[in-house]
């Protein structure tokens, strides 16, 4: 396919000159910027998700070919390529997308929601139900977080259930129980 057509008729030419670019639209690359701080988890290779404005509801399987060897000094980015399958020619040149890369996989693991996780004096934590009416608290060490979830590496077991609406109402009451115990 003819992606640019750089002549018209009748025009001169030199012989460095490029007349058309031809692309092959049935594998498109993706330019993403990657932020320093994280460009040390990109490897060649990685999984991605692409995610393009026009097809919200789609994700598009993608693979890291290239880690670009300079930052942006303006906005410390650096670019990343991805290679998308095109199939059926939903994706156009210039889209606007937005790039997950997969960092790390995990078969199983146990995952809770974000809302569940609260944090305080340095340390995140969760309440979960001991009975009726009666909570406790948990200190957690969490790990990877992705759509609205975080991995949970140490503190709870399987099963257990977590406090995600109302918790931080029950860590004001559990304040004012420590503090009464304190003053004892």
């Amino acid at each position: 396919m003819v992606d640019v057509r750089n002549i018209v008729l009748g025009q001169a030419v030199e012989p460095n000159t490029v007349l058309f670019h031809i692309g092959n639209p049935a594998q498109m690359l993706v330019v993403a910027r990657v932020y320093e701080e994280d460009f040390d988890k990109v490897r060649v290779g990685q999984e991605a998700e692409i995610r393009i404005l026009g097809y919200p509801d789609q994700i598009f399987p993608g693979r890291v070919t290239l880690v670009g060897p300079r930052l942006n000094p303006k906005n410390r980015t650096g670019a990343v390529w991805v290679q998308v399958s095109n199939p059926k020619g939903l994706l156009k040149p210039n889209m606007f997308a937005r790039v997950k890369l997969i960092v790390k996989q995990t078969k199983k693991a146990l995952v809770i929601p974000d809302d569940a996780i609260l944090l305080a004096n340095g340390e995140k934590f969760v309440f979960v139900s001991a009975g009726l009416d009666s909570y406790r608290r948990i200190i957690l060490q969490t790990g990877m977080k992705m759509d609205g979830f975080t991995e949970v590496l140490s503190g709870l077991s399987p099963g257990q259930k977590v406090v995600t609406r109302g918790n931080r109402e029950i860590y004001t009451m559990w304040l004012g129980a420590e503090f009464l115990k304190a003053e004892d």
